[in-house]
């Protein structure tokens, strides 16, 4: 048996040293995506919490600075937002998927709307953007929302966007779908290409002609 020579002993270590950093990465690859998963539960169950027709814009606003958000205009809301009028959203995204192009961008993202002083609407939505294709999975309710059936699934091929919504009656039923949410889709950008893979509730209904 004979001893390794200088070079055999550099390869070595080069490998070690490549496998060590690989390890390393996925173990954070996985650590950044299953801390941003349970800021996006916090996040659902925040939302969760409120109630239409009933929680308040100090009730809704408490939430705001936990989470990156910006104000939208909608409708005749204006930018600003006030217990007059504020059609918020409020996100948390998975970083990597925002530094390194190859992962499509995901995202949880949560809207909620407040007309005099009342929150009026809100949605929860899985979200994921690579260059010009996107796929969004969403649960909405709405005070403005009343139809005989607790679910109404709604399509928006344009986007494509794909989603449950519930009467304004039904806050159990919103807060039922909105756990179906697959959170997991922010651990593993991609994991989840389609709008019924990120709500597999989808997949059980027949979308009406």
């Amino acid at each position: 048996m004979t001893n390794d020579g200088p070079r055999t002993r550099i390869l070595r270590r080069i490998g070690y040293s490549s496998a060590s950093l690989l390890t390393f990465g996925v173990i954070a690859f996985f650590s950044v995506g299953i801390r941003d998963a349970r800021r996006a539960k916090r996040l659902r169950d925040d939302i969760c919490k409120l109630e239409l027709g009933t929680s308040t814009f100090a009730d809704v606003s408490r939430i705001f600075p936990q989470y990156a958000g910006y104000v939208r205009t909608h409708d005749d809301v204006p930018s600003s937002c006030t217990p007059a009028g504020c059609f918020y959203v409020l996100y948390v995204e998975n970083p990597i998927s925002k530094l390194i192009p190859v992962f499509p961008r995901t995202g949880l993202f949560a809207t909620v709307r407040i007309s005099e002083n009342t929150l009026r609407a809100r949605s929860l939505s899985i979200a994921e953007a690579k260059g010009q294709r996107s796929r969004e999975a969403f649960v909405q309710q709405s005070a403005d929302s009343h139809f005989k059936e607790d679910t109404r699934i709604i399509t928006e091929s344009k986007m494509p966007r794909k989603g449950a919504a519930v009467p304004f009656e039904n806050s159990a039923r919103f807060v039922e779908l909105a756990n179906e949410l697959r959170l997991g889709c922010l651990v593993v950008p991609g994991l989840c290409p389609e709008p019924d893979d990120m709500l597999p509730f989808l997949r059980k209904k027949v979308v009406p002609d």
